[in-house]
């Protein structure tokens, strides 16, 4: 129907038709917006956490995404990751990696596994491992967070060490050797 014979009311109701129309296209255009505000937040998260991220693809443990802390901590950059395996760039071994996907089929996740990794240079360094399993886009990913505990590991085999070698002495020493608190108490008195 042309125009001209549209009645009045047919126009009025197109008009609001339009109307309508264009309130849903500026709603629309204000979720993705939002939508898209809220994905550069997630990516600058992601990408700028001092924690090592990794998104890997669950199927071949292929990086899809990693956080600039997980290359500082590899010594690696983004191209020598992205689209390589964890194993092909010799991040962890295939045995780790079923340790990994075995875990996580058993208990839908991965919470706090020690595990060593091997860095550019080869240096392995200890971490702790977290890892949950996500869907985008229909298509099943891991999103792996490492805690490095490389210190702290060091830390503790020097503080087993200093306390085998004090227990070495105080054991082996012919006089008498007391650790004795402030108020008196003995802490600690060598056997005779």
């Amino acid at each position: 129907m042309k125009d001209d014979a549209k009645t009045k009311r047919q126009l009025i109701n197109e008009l609001n038709e339009l109307r309508a129309s264009a309130v849903d296209v500026q709603s629309s255009a204000e979720e993705f917006g939002q939508l898209k505000a809220s994905n550069e937040k997630f990516l600058k998260a992601f990408l700028q956490s001092s924690i090592p991220l990794g998104l890997t693809t669950i199927k071949e443990g292929r990086f899809v995404d990693v956080s600039d802390a997980f290359l500082g901590l590899m010594g690696r950059n983004r191209d020598q990751v992205i689209g390589n395996t964890s194993r092909s760039i010799g991040f962890i071994t295939e045995e780790q990696r079923s340790i990994l996907i075995r875990e996580l089929n058993l208990k839908g996740r991965v919470e706090n596994l020690e595990m060593q990794v091997k860095t550019k240079d080869g240096e392995l360094r200890d971490g702790l491992f977290n890892m949950v399993m996500m869907t985008l886009s229909n298509e099943k990913y891991l999103l792996t967070v490492m805690t490095d505990i490389t210190e702290r590991k060091r830390a503790e085999e020097a503080l087993a060490k200093s306390e085998e070698k004090f227990r070495l002495i105080t054991e082996n020493i012919l006089d008498c050797v007391a650790l004795v608190d402030t108020s008196g108490t003995y802490q600690y008195v060598t056997p005779s």
